[in-house]
């Protein structure tokens, strides 16, 4: 059975600035490196920035090679 791990990151974001060389690490190691996001990102204002955050989230995904992603997408406030 291969190993796993879970990360959980209330914003996205957060993953990548609390721990993103440990998973790096874990994957070289062969783990296999799940990503849980909590929050969504709303911007009531600009729809774009919304889209600009989604890509962000993509990059990261394939960047950090995660396994996995789920969303919860609670409510940020």
């Amino acid at each position: 059975m291969k190993k796993s791990i879970l990360i959980i990151s209330p914003h996205p974001d957060d993953e990548s600035l609390g721990c993103g060389g440990t998973i790096k690490v874990y994957k070289k190691l062969g783990y296999q490196v799940h990503w849980l996001i909590c929050t969504r990102y709303i911007s009531k204002k600009n729809q774009e920035i919304m889209k600009e955050k989604e890509q962000e989230i993509k990059k990261v995904f394939n960047l950090l090679e995660f396994d996995s992603l789920t969303r919860l997408d609670l409510s940020p406030g």
